[in-house]
């Protein structure tokens, strides 16, 4: 009950100076329906009232631009779709592969492109995808690789494999995970799991669009 009677004085005393009751609230824990209760009886001064009102003001002006902020990128994203909806209707046979494939092997983010397999032709032939028809440039790739061995030197070959596989550079490795192989110590995978990843929201939005032009449906979800 101490407490309870000294958090009530607090209370009182940050709404006597004119602080907003949702920021007491926020401050002492306490529900704003509570802070009201406690507070009611106090009267602000006339510059605290205009304090109020200019704090309540800038506070519905940033509301408002964020959702315009927010609309704009989604209005965006709808731009790229449908440049990638344009494109499918080209029927170009290595950009409807390349858009298949990540439908069935590529994680749906919005911003970034994640690609995740073990296939070194199925590696190559997306990443000819992303170069000829994406005209993505290769300093933008970045490989991840998960090993299924401790051997230092084992791990390097692998590295250079994938790197060889899809005519990459050093400079695109990203982290090389490491993990034990399975309990009777057989590795089904010898050159790991390559994951290509490309940071673009523009071209993941192009992904999306033709997907959706090519195989005939709508999935708005892929706006976000």
């Amino acid at each position: 009950m101490v407490i309870k009677r000294e958090t009530r004085e607090q209370a009182r005393q940050l709404r006597a100076q004119g602080t907003p009751i949702i920021d007491i609230a926020k401050q002492l824990g306490v529900s704003k329906d509570t802070i009201s209760d406690w507070t009611h009886d106090i009267e602000l001064t006339p510059a605290q009232i205009e304090a109020l009102k200019a704090k309540n003001h800038r506070s519905a002006n940033q509301l408002i631009g964020a959702k315009a902020i927010k609309l704009k990128a989604r209005e965006q994203r709808q731009k790229w779709q449908e440049a990638g909806r344009t494109k499918a209707r080209e029927n170009r046979l290595l950009h409807r592969i390349g858009c298949l494939l990540y439908w069935a092997e590529g994680a749906k983010r919005r911003n970034t492109i994640i690609f995740v397999n073990t296939d070194p032709e199925m590696m190559r032939l997306f990443m000819r995808f992303l170069r000829e028809e994406l005209r993505l440039d290769d300093e933008k790739v970045t490989l991840y690789l998960q090993c299924y061995t401790l051997v230092i030197s084992e791990q390097e070959k692998i590295q250079q494999y994938w790197l060889d596989t899809l005519g990459l550079k050093t400079a695109n490795l990203g982290t090389v995970y490491v993990k034990k192989a399975n309990a009777q110590g057989q590795n089904k995978y010898p050159h790991g799991i390559c994951t290509i990843t490309v940071s673009s929201t523009e071209l993941t939005m192009h992904i999306y669009g033709a997907i959706q032009e090519y195989v005939g449906f709508e999935r708005p979800e892929w706006l976000f």
